[in-house]
C-alpha cells in the first residue's frame, strides 16, 4: 500500500514521467498494469527543474543543491539512493543511520553535506521535532550528536557558540575554524558568491574533521541545509499563485499539441484549470511524489478531477505510440484511458464518466480498454485466437 493510500500508485507513475518528452518512455510501461519500470530512470528529462519555477530567492539555493548533487566529484548513484531510501522513512534511527552510512560515499565536507541535502528535502517533511530526533538517533556517541547539532544548526541560520564547538575532541585548529567553516557552508548553500579559496578552505577543514564527528558534521549539513530547502519550496509552492504558474506551463504545452487540446476542450469548465496545472506540473523534472501529492491537495472539487486527467494524459503521451486514428478526439480518450490505468476505481470512474459523454473519445477510450484486456490474456488465448480456435 503506498503512503498516499489508492491514488498513491497513480501518483508515482506520473511522477517517473514528469518532465519525459512524448513518446520517450514506450519501453517502460506494462501494456497489462500500466505500471511504470525502472526503466524510466535512463530516459533523459527535457523538462526544466522544479527550481526553475520560484523566485531568484528561493530557486538559488535548489540550484546550487543541484548543481553539487549532480556535479563530477558526488556520486549520482548514491544521492539517488538516498533520496529513494528516506523518501518515507517513518522512523528517527533508521533515517539518521541512513544520513550517516551514505557520507563515505559522497564524500565529507560541504559538498557532500549539500549535494546530500537535495536528496532529503524531497522526502519526508523534516519538523523541528523530527531533526532534534535525529540528532538523538546519530550513531557516534555525544559528541557526534553535538557534532550533528552544531553543523544542523548553523546551516538553519541559528546562532552556535563557540563554547559549544570546544566541547567537540578535535584538534584546537580545527576548533577554532569550524564555525567560520560552516558559515562558508551556509553561504554556498544560499547561492552567495563566496571565493574559490575561501570556499576551498572551508572545504579542506570540514573533511579533515576525524572519525565519527566529521561525518557527524556533514549529516547536520545535510539535514540542516534540507529544513532550509523545504520551508523555502513550502513558501513559493503551497499558494494560489503558484498553482497560476504550473497552470501558465500548461496552457504553453496545449498550443502545441492538438490532442491535448481536444481533452482540454472536452472537459467542463470547472475541471479545465486542473488540467492545465496537472499538465504543467508534468513538464517540470525533478519531483518527487510527495509534492505532486501536496499540490494535488491543493485543487479541490471539479479542479481535481481536471488534474488527475492532466497527469494520465502526461503519463500516455510519455509512454505510448498511439494508433492511426483520424479523429483527434479519439485519440484524446484513448491516451486519457491508458494513462489512468495506475489510477485506482473511483478516480478511474470519475474520469471515464467525463470522457464517456464524446462519442469519439468514448470511441478511444473503447479500444483503449480492449488493447489493455488483450495484453492481460495468456499467450496460450492469444495463440488460440490467431488460430481461430
Amino acid at each position: 500500500m503506498s503512503l498516499f493510500g489508492s491514488i498513491g500508485h497513480f501518483i508515482g507513475g506520473a511522477t517517473k514521467t514528469a518532465g519525459r518528452a512524448i513518446g520517450s518512455g514506450v519501453k517502460a510501461a506494462s501494456s497489462v498494469t500500466g505500471a511504470i519500470g525502472k526503466g524510466i530512470s535512463h530516459i533523459p528529462v527535457v523538462g526544466k527543474p522544479l527550481h526553475s519555477t520560484f523566485n531568484l530567492t528561493v530557486g538559488a539555493p535548489f540550484a546550487v543543491a543541484g548543481g553539487i548533487a549532480s556535479g563530477g566529484n558526488i556520486s549520482k548513484v548514491l544521492i539517488h539512493q538516498l533520496q529513494s531510501n528516506v523518501q518515507d522513512v517513518k522512523d528517527v534511527a533508521p533515517y539518521a543511520q541512513t544520513i550517516l552510512s551514505t557520507v563515505p560515499g559522497v564524500g565529507q565536507g560541504l559538498a557532500g553535506g549539500i549535494g546530500m541535502s537535495l536528496a532529503l528535502a524531497n522526502g519526508r517533511p523534516l519538523s523541528e521535532a523530527f531533526v532534534e530526533g535525529v540528532k538523538g538517533a546519530i550513531p557516534g556517541g555525544a559528541v557526534a550528536k553535538l557534532a550533528f547539532g552544531v553543523s544542523a544548526d548553523v546551516l538553519q541560520g541559528k546562532n552556535v557558540s563557540e563554547v559549544v564547538v570546544n566541547q567537540l575532541p578535535i584538534p584546537d585548529q580545527l576548533k577554532k575554524g569550524l564555525l567560520p567553516a560552516l558559515k562558508v557552508a551556509q553561504d554556498v548553500a544560499r547561492g552567495k558568491n563566496v571565493p574559490a579559496s575561501i570556499r576551498q578552505n572551508a572545504e579542506d577543514l570540514l573533511r579533515n574533521v576525524p572519525g565519527d564527528v566529521g561525518k557527524a558534521l556533514t549529516a547536520g549539513i545535510a539535514v540542516g541545509n534540507a529544513v532550509v530547502l523545504q520551508k523555502g519550496r513550502s513558501s513559493e509552492t503551497m499558494t494560489p499563485s503558484y498553482l497560476q504558474t504550473l497552470a501558465g506551463k500548461g496552457s504553453e504545452r496545449l498550443k502545441g499539441d492538438k490532442i491535448a487540446q481536444a481533452a482540454y476542450e472536452h472537459l467542463p469548465v470547472a475541471e479545465r484549470h486542473g488540467f492545465e496545472v496537472g499538465l504543467g506540473l508534468m513538464s517540470i523534472s525533478g519531483l518527487s511524489e510527495r509534492f505532486v501529492h501536496q499540490i494535488r491537495n491543493m485543487v479541490t472539487g471539479e479542479e481535481r478531477k481536471g488534474f488527475d486527467m492532466g497527469l494520465a494524459f502526461h503519463v500516455s503521451r510519455v509512454t505510448r505510440v498511439a494508433p492511426k486514428i483520424k479523429s483527434v478526439k479519439a485519440l484524446a480518450g484513448w491516451h486519457l484511458t491508458h494513462g489512468m490505468s495506475g489510477a485506482a476505481g473511483p478516480e478511474k470512474a470519475a474520469m471515464m464518466k467525463v470522457i464517456a459523454v464524446d462519442p469519439d473519445m468514448r470511441a478511444g477510450a473503447k479500444l483503449a480498454v480492449q488493447e489493455t484486456a488483450s495484453a492481460r490474456k495468456s499467450i496460450f488465448t492469444r495463440i488460440a485466437e490467431w488460430f481461430g480456435l
